[in-house]
């Protein structure tokens, strides 16, 4: 019974011993298969930095948006949206709230 115990460890050591050894060996593969694969890395040059002006945008041209066709094109499009749902019975949409965002 001692006898089965100790090669029944045995073969469990051996089994264990073998898969980290061909792991290891897997490993070593593809590392090798990285090195000879890979792009050679060429060697960075130095250039020297030059200082450039900043570029100055242009000046943007804000235009005044008249509130009332902002209005008037929100007012619009919620109606179409409420009229393409309006044979359903209810709308699959709530408005919950319109507020002004200034930038």
């Amino acid at each position: 019974m001692l006898d089965k115990l100790i090669l029944g460890i045995t073969v469990t050591l051996i089994g264990i011993l073998m898969v980290f050894f061909i792991l290891f060996l897997l490993i070593m593969a593809i590392n090798l298969l990285h090195v000879i694969v890979a792009p050679k890395k060429k060697k960075e040059k130095k250039v020297e930095a030059v200082v450039e002006e900043p570029v100055v945008a242009e000046e943007v041209i804000e235009e005044v948006v008249d509130d009332d066709a902002v209005i008037a094109a929100i007012t619009a499009a919620v109606y179409m949206m409420m009229s393409a749902n309006k044979s359903a019975g209810h709308p699959e949409f709530v408005i919950r709230k319109i507020r002004e965002i200034r930038r």
